[in-house]
């Protein structure tokens, strides 16, 4: 019951980008909105490790895709710092349960770490943080 209220929730929050979408917004506001986006979007990488799920394919896929256009980029250019270490969190957590999407967080590590070394260096801190978080759960 808790998870099919999770899912209308996700639900009812993309409809509700989707209309603010279609009001032609400002640069700000389509920032906002774009943040909101990516926001939902790692929020459903929250349950990965829910294999009996029935949206478990639909957020592997999501998954596959944000590797694909490195949507971690987006996380990175819009200071999402947040999310990012909420996303490293969900993977770490993931990765003892199922492995089926493991090459796609290599290809999101991958990008994120060469970002990392072009750019901020703060983030290592951050990801070695999610390893050892990861580590005591072994």
């Amino acid at each position: 019951m808790e998870r099919a209220a999770a899912e209308m929730e996700m639900e009812r929050r993309l409809r509700d980008i989707g209309a603010r979408f279609s009001s032609l917004p400002d640069g700000d506001e389509l920032l906002r909105l774009l943040e909101d986006v990516l926001k939902l979007i790692v929020e459903a990488f929250r349950e990965l490790d829910d294999v009996d799920c029935s949206s478990y394919g639909t957020r592997v896929s999501m998954l596959e895709t944000f590797a694909e256009i490195r949507g971690c980029n987006l996380l990175l250019d819009l200071d999402c710092n947040d999310l990012i270490q909420d996303m490293f969190h969900y993977f770490f957590r993931t990765t003892s349960y199922a492995t089926s999407f493991f090459a796609f967080l290599c290809h999101i590590f991958t990008t994120l770490s060469v970002s990392i070394l072009l750019g901020s260096v703060k983030w290592i801190t951050v990801i070695f943080s999610c390893v050892l978080d990861f580590e005591k759960c072994l």
